[in-house]
């Protein structure tokens, strides 16, 4: 099985891949090893919780300016920097020896949330300099997949690193990542690479800039559509995080174990379906695979979290989590490919900031939403919202992109 257009022979898209693998693995590492190391020395759920807000409301904070960054330097230099950065950030961890050293924990992961700010958006805007636009799903998914990948590694490495050499081997792992990272954005991408300094993005009007980049937001119809679909996706997505250890705790009297279990089971889903869309994505608009996959997702989950009226078998529910990944991965993919597409790549570190900054924003509100009225209402009932809120995703998506006939390689015309 091929890759379609050699997609992964483009030594430029070999590259984003290679550094997603490299950087998430980092990311996995403390995402997964904080919280368990803080539960160790604290036994308190809050503490983990506190820092999961700080870290949100510093990339909230940060993310505008990120996004100015991405648009006014060139990226693959301005992404070695941050990276660098973000090394050099994790080393005070190295000094946390007790509770009273936690607010080290805290001002640490704010200041990684906001150099993530300017990584992320500068390698989604990166991407389609280097590809041709019909090659942006199967690139976008060998990223994605990279990323999946990344979540195994890191999240078994976090829990050995650990183990062997605690919180300092933690750190050193992490560490090492980036400057990984580092090395593979110091040697020059081959292919275009646009030319820095957007006139619009000016560091001597970063106010002005934004608004012109909240201005192309709203006046792009596919951006502006993309936004109403991340909003309301991501208001399902809180909700449900919020109460997944519940459901399956409350409803399936399962043990706390068993929610691990079950959410690694998506990788499942994801991987073969990204393997298939780098081979056979090109075939798809973005706009149909978004479409399908919205649709799809919540009629998945409609049978999940309605399981209980059937059965308790807990086999059901880990098939179920399978199949979610399908979905799952094309959607993430042709969301991204669709953002891409529909912006001008002098404003696409500010449209991918933009869009970030309403993901996390409605998804810290869902997650509040769900823990607050988790505390009174059956789980059950409150994730059928969430079905509700991803089918209206799914009919809001097929009204704002209408489905248009397209040329494919062959000549053939697709949906």
């Amino acid at each position: 099985m091929a890759l379609h257009g050699g997609v992964l022979r483009r030594p430029g898209v070999g590259r984003l891949a290679l550094l997603e693998l490299v950087s998430s693995t980092g990311d996995w590492l403390l995402v997964i090893g904080l919280p368990i190391y803080l539960y160790a020395l604290t036994r308190s759920t809050l503490t983990a919780a506190v820092g999961m807000v700080v870290e949100l409301v510093a990339g909230l904070a940060a993310g505008q300016l990120g996004g100015l960054m991405v648009d006014r330097f060139a990226r693959r230099p301005l992404m070695a920097a941050a990276n660098a950065a973000q090394g050099l950030a994790l080393l005070p961890l190295i000094a946390v020896h007790g509770r009273r050293d936690i607010w080290i924990v805290y001002v640490v992961g704010a200041v990684e949330s906001a150099l993530g700010t300017i990584t992320g958006p500068a390698g989604q805007a990166l991407l389609p300099s280097l590809v041709t636009e019909q090659e942006l799903v199967p690139a976008n998914t060998v990223i994605g997949v990279a990323g999946d990948l990344a979540k195994l590694v890191g999240a078994s490495a976090a829990g050995a690193a650990l183990s062997i050499h605690g919180l300092p081997g933690l750190v050193l792992a992490d560490a090492a990542t980036f400057g990984a990272a580092v090395a593979l954005l110091l040697v020059r991408f081959p292919g275009h690479e646009p030319a820095s300094g957007s006139e619009t993005a000016t560091l001597q009007a970063p106010w002005q800039a934004w608004r012109d980049g909240f201005r192309v937001a709203r006046r792009t119809r596919n951006v502006a559509s993309s936004l109403v679909l991340v909003v309301l996706n991501q208001l399902a997505q809180g909700i449900a995080l919020a109460l997944i250890v519940a459901f399956i705790v409350t409803d399936l009297h399962r043990s706390s174990a068993d929610v691990g279990v079950f959410r690694g089971f998506q990788v499942l889903g994801t991987l073969p379906t990204g393997l298939w869309l780098a081979t056979y994505g090109h075939r798809f608009a973005p706009e149909t695979l978004l479409k399908a996959s919205l649709l799809g997702a919540g009629l998945i989950e409609l049978l999940m979290w309605n399981g209980p009226l059937v059965t308790h078998w807990f086999g059901y529910y880990l098939i179920l989590e399978v199949l979610v990944g399908i979905p799952g991965m094309a959607g993430f993919v042709a969301f991204i490919s669709i953002l891409q597409k529909a912006t001008p790549d002098s404003h696409r570190g500010r449209i991918f900031a933009l869009v970030g900054a309403a993901s996390n924003t409605a998804l810290l509100v869902s997650v509040i939403l769900g823990g607050v009225l988790g505390e009174t209402f059956d789980p059950r009932y409150l994730l059928n919202i969430t079905v509700a809120l991803e089918l209206a995703t799914g009919i809001a998506a097929v009204v704002l992109f209408p489905t248009r006939a397209r040329v494919v390689g062959n000549g053939t015309r697709s949906l």
